[in-house]
């Protein structure tokens, strides 16, 4: 009785594998390839069908901008929004050199008492001082231009309410050479202009000017004068 009993579950186990196989089979064969090819057909409609909404949406926007520019040539819209943007550009760089201007005057940059002429020079791109190019003058003398200008830039941001932080850090715009390197005359700042050069700014009140220089053997006085000695008991040990 046993043996029959085992025989008949032995029956039914084989039974059993052998329709497992046949639905395994199937599966792998028929339904995981055609889930594979409903998912690459859902995948393409749902592509087609946000290609078309982008294409129903420019067209949209095609036509509203079609009827917003009815009439009006867009070749000339171009042009005169260039002219518009080169008049607007040329206006603030202009304003900019008369700051600049009347800070290298103030300073007696060219050593005498005399109006300086900047301009801005769109072919060098570059600034054009005395009729000089900058890049004509001496290490020194570039080195000042190139502060005043930082300066200036500040300061016109201001006035026109344009985005700046509010301070500038130019570093060692007075010392032009490392010590003992041998520097031509025409590179050299004379002595005079760096203590101008000091006093026309130390008038700032608006924004915030912050020199770091090795060199400082001139009069502090209307600055905040902060000497880094690496002496406890003198100055300022350090930046930290």
């Amino acid at each position: 009785m046993i043996h029959n009993q085992n025989k008949d579950l032995k029956n039914t186990l084989n039974e059993n594998e052998s329709s497992f196989n046949i639905l395994n089979s199937h599966i792998n064969n028929e339904l995981k390839p055609t889930k594979k090819s409903l998912e690459e057909k859902m995948g393409k409609a749902v592509e087609k069908e946000v290609i078309k909404q982008k294409i129903i949406y420019l067209t949209t926007m095609i036509n509203e901008l079609n009827t917003e520019t009815k009439g009006i040539p867009l070749d000339l819209k171009i042009v005169s929004n260039i002219n518009n943007d080169n008049d607007n550009v040329s206006s603030s760089i202009n304003e900019l050199c008369q700051i600049m201007s009347k800070h290298l005057e103030d300073m007696r940059f060219n050593q005498v008492n005399s109006a300086i002429e900047v301009y801005f020079d769109y072919k060098e791109h570059d600034f054009i001082i005395d009729n000089k190019l900058r890049s004509v003058y001496g290490k020194g003398y570039r080195a000042i231009i190139y502060a005043v200008f930082l300066i200036s830039l500040m300061q016109y941001c201001y006035t026109k309410n344009l985005p700046h932080t509010g301070f500038v850090l130019i570093d060692s715009p007075l010392t032009t050479y490392q010590e003992g390197e041998e520097l031509d005359e025409k590179d050299k700042i004379p002595n005079d202009l760096k203590k101008r050069f000091i006093q026309t700014f130390s008038k700032e009140r608006e924004n915030q000017i912050i020199i770091l220089d090795n060199q400082f053997d001139m009069d502090t006085n209307g600055i905040n004068y902060i000497k880094f000695t690496k002496k406890a008991d003198e100055g300022r040990y350090g930046f930290l």
